[in-house]
């Protein structure tokens, strides 16, 4: 009886890892683009994108013309059920001159949007929004507009950053990052991305950052407790009924001596 119940011993220490420890992730995104307004929702502006342009920008240009930035991870890798442990968005600041230090806030998307074919290249400047694209007004143009312009958003940030000194890299990670992915995992509908906000107050303070057309592409890293297989499971039941199974020839084994 000893060798089983060593064996049986073995098993369920192998069991108590159960379930599998955190693994890394590392994905990029699968939408991103810069919105734009100059202060006239009828404006041409407010009708513009950079969903193809190398770089994603937020606060105001010199000609006081705001910017937002909008971005999406594919997360449907992830089986619905893991635990999300952390979560860190890396953006790389493209910026070509310092413009001061500030906060750039990231919110919770709550519509889908379009990326569609607008360029305004590499210098932040936007592009004429085609079809698909998402712009001030509108989340798909040409149809589909926000319910409020600018984005569909949660107002309260789920994670900060200061960002300042342009060609470096800034990271953004908090509980409330975490809360938003493990929310796109559990119910993969709710997945729009989010939202990035500069200073909108004050002029020639805009930041430029590397898009996932660029050379230095946005990350999303996160910590995952995956799903265990069903073979954890069956193997998890397999244990407990083997130390049943030798509870009971024990007992029998004593009753008959």
């Amino acid at each position: 009886m000893k060798p089983l119940a060593a064996k049986i011993s073995l098993l369920l220490v192998g069991l108590a890892s159960w379930p599998a420890a955190a693994a890394e992730l590392v994905v990029t995104p699968i939408a991103d683009t810069t919105i734009f307004f100059s202060g006239d929702a009828t404006g041409a502006s407010s009708e513009a994108s950079n969903a193809r342009g190398e770089n994603l920008s937020v606060g105001q240009d010199a000609g006081g013309i705001l910017r937002r930035a909008l971005i999406r991870f594919d997360l449907s890798s992830i089986a619905p059920g893991a635990i999300v442990h952390s979560a860190e968005l890396v953006l790389f600041n493209f910026s070509p001159r310092h413009r001061g230090d500030y906060d750039v806030t990231l919110h919770r998307l709550l519509r889908g949007w379009g990326e569609g074919p607008s360029n305004g290249g590499s210098t932040g400047a936007s592009g004429v929004a085609g079809a698909g694209d998402a712009t001030w007004v509108r989340a798909v143009h040409p149809g589909t507009a926000w319910d409020t312009p600018g984005g569909d958003f949660v107002s309260e940030a789920s994670a900060s950053t200061l960002v300042g000194i342009p060609s470096r890299s800034y990271a953004w990670s908090s509980p409330g990052m975490v809360a938003d992915v493990q929310s796109w995992i559990d119910a993969p509908g709710t997945n729009h991305g989010w939202l990035l906000r500069g200073v909108e107050t004050q002029n020639q303070n805009a930041k430029l950052f590397s898009s996932r057309e660029s050379g230095v592409m946005p990350t999303l890293t996160l910590q995952v407790t995956p799903v265990p297989e069903p073979a954890s499971y069956a193997l998890l039941l397999t244990g407990l009924g083997l130390v049943g199974w030798a509870a009971r020839y024990r007992n029998r084994n004593r009753v008959g001596v």
